[in-house]
């Protein structure tokens, strides 16, 4: 990883207007971030889809939740239950990872 950025950067990058296109998609080339927090942040997060992994990130994100929901159909409903609840856990985890400005800044 390149040198963290000073503490605030992706704070004001998230918060700049024209790194928001259409109805909430976040598109921004200096945020190393791949997932971000969306606008109201209570509901969640989003992509940037600048980044270059984002859409390996969307494609196997889509493909995993495809495949619960198979294997679940096929094995009965309490394995579709569990799987997603997985996807659902596993999209929490990795979106507070992701998004997470410690991994990208400095500390004070």
């Amino acid at each position: 990883m390149n040198a963290k950025l000073p503490p605030g950067t992706l704070e004001k990058l998230w918060n700049d207007p024209a790194s928001w296109r259409g109805l909430g998609t976040y598109c921004c080339k200096a945020d190393p971030r791949v997932i971000v927090p969306k606008r109201i942040r209570w509901t969640g997060w989003t992509t940037n889809f600048a980044h270059a992994a984002a859409w390996w990130y969307l494609i196997v994100g889509l493909l995993f939740a495809i495949a619960v929901i198979c294997f679940g159909a096929a094995s009965g409903r309490q394995w579709l239950l569990v799987g997603t609840v997985a996807v659902i856990v596993l999209s929490i985890v990795l979106g507070i990872v992701l998004s997470s400005p410690l991994r990208f800044e400095e500390r004070d």
